[in-house]
């Protein structure tokens, strides 16, 4: 049967009973769908067959809703379902999908994450890193004095500057830049974001965006003032410190590739994807994946 997006809503708590990241939010779904004028196709058993779609007509598929912006999708329905189903449409494309099942294939970057769990200091964190680099990191930080990383109460300053300083700082690669800032506009209007601010001697000098769940932070943006070196490692750590008081699970950095992520040593797990029918090669494509020849200098490490 094909359901309403009220009557889906409903259906979707069934499978995403807690909402664990931005991703579990049926709302903020339909919120991407809609920013990316998207139509819905929500085909249900009545049992425990949901398959949440939206067609995306400029790829000439359908994707889960949420598309691109959704970093995390379960498997909510079997394979006799999708693939014999008569209501399911001929092309299908799944990314993001967290736990395999047959047919898929890897995805075209892993989850950059942070596991919190077990740490008490930042210096547990530095552990995995060789003596020189924790040498390094230690000089490099050590000239930062009278920091603070604090709540901004008034978001929409907040933003307004971060977006100021991300364009400056990535330009013509900056999202804002290139056509995506509405996915960040999604982000403020909900009331688990937060905007962290890094002050030095009480000067503004970066600002996050983050959205808080219960065992979980998922960094989603930044700006930070030009020309100060060393600044990222600076919010880096920051950022483990603030999740270990909260007492936070995971730090999430999204499934897109920049290579400070693998610098840095974050966590990775793997994402896959699943393709039904005729998929354009836009989706090997993304911008967000891995390039191939850093894919192998990677692997070859164990970083993959």
């Amino acid at each position: 049967m094909i359901l309403t997006i009220d009557e889906a809503r409903e259906v979707w708590k069934k499978f995403y009973p807690t909402l664990e990241q931005s991703a579990d939010s049926f709302d903020q779904r339909i919120s991407f769908m809609q920013a990316m004028e998207g139509t819905a196709l929500f085909i249900y058993d009545g049992k425990t067959n949901f398959l949440p779609l939206q067609y995306e007509p400029e790829n000439d598929f359908y994707a889960i809703v949420g598309g691109m912006c959704a970093e995390r999708n379960r498997m909510t329905f079997t394979m006799d379902f999708l693939l014999n189903n008569p209501e399911v449409p001929a092309n299908v494309y799944i990314d993001f999908i967290d736990v395999p099942f047959e047919g898929c294939i890897d995805g075209m970057c892993p989850n950059f994450f942070v596991d919190t769990s077990k740490l008490t200091t930042f210096d547990d964190y530095a552990a995995r890193f060789t003596p020189k680099q924790r040498k390094n990191w230690r000089h490099d930080l050590a000239k930062f004095a009278d920091v603070e990383y604090i709540v901004m109460p008034d978001r929409d300053a907040a933003y307004t500057q971060m977006k100021a300083w991300n364009t400056e700082s990535f330009g013509t690669h900056s999202d804002f830049n290139q056509g995506y800032g509405w996915i960040y506009d999604n982000y403020v209007r909900h009331e688990n974001t937060l905007f962290y601010g890094l002050y030095l001697g009480g000067e503004l000098q970066s600002i996050s965006l983050y959205t808080e769940y219960p065992n979980v932070y998922e960094c989603n943006v930044w700006g930070r003032r030009p020309g100060i070196n060393n600044l990222g490692k600076l919010v880096f750590k920051q950022e483990i410190e603030m999740a270990i008081r909260a007492k936070k699970k995971r730090i999430l950095f999204m499934p897109t590739y920049s290579r400070w992520k693998v610098e840095f040593k974050l966590d990775t797990e793997p994402v896959y994807r699943f393709k039904k029918g005729t998929i354009s090669d836009i989706v090997e494509d993304t911008g967000c994946e891995i390039p191939m020849s850093e894919r192998l200098k990677l692997k070859e490490r164990g970083l993959l």
